[in-house]
């Protein structure tokens, strides 16, 4: 699409449109394999640069693109402005722990039970159910467990 027909070759919305197109269409670009590689696509209708931006609109501050289902292509009901720490919840190959029928990450449960990261990896690691490991709250205080014996026994 040429820079006469919308005026915003040189626009930061444009620059977006443009790297999503590449990675998903032109093998020459470094990203490729990680997108178009691997069945990534932009639906027709995006496509053209007019087209998304009628969809999208400008980039929020502090917002990427990002596709909902990761392993889905860019489209309009796939797609939405997203924040980082939000898109860092949405890659794959992300380590998910199911909890009665819910799947979250270790970020997520760790930001929801107050139990850090390395805690909860430390209990999955020495054989913890997941439910254990992300249901059984920190304890403070060892008084009345010998050396030796586990945690989760007391609680």
């Amino acid at each position: 699409m040429s820079n006469y027909k919308h005026g915003m070759k040189r626009t930061k919305i444009y620059g977006v449109w443009s790297a999503m197109v590449a990675r998903c269409h032109n093998p020459n670009t470094k990203a490729y394999p990680n997108y178009g590689g691997r069945g990534i696509t932009v639906c027709d209708q995006w496509r053209s640069f007019s087209c998304f931006y009628a969809d999208m609109g400008d980039r929020p501050e502090g917002k990427t693109l990002e596709r909902i289902e990761n392993n889905k292509g860019y489209s309009p009901k796939n797609c939405k402005w997203a924040g980082r720490r939000e898109q860092s919840r949405n890659r794959r190959g992300l380590n998910m722990v199911t909890v009665e029928g819910v799947s979250r990450s270790l970020g997520e449960w760790s930001e929801i039970k107050g139990i850090s990261i390395p805690t909860l990896w430390a209990r999955l690691n020495n054989n913890w159910t997941p439910k254990e490991a992300i249901t059984t709250p920190l304890v403070t205080k060892r008084k009345g467990i010998r050396r030796g014996e586990r945690l989760r026994d007391h609680i």
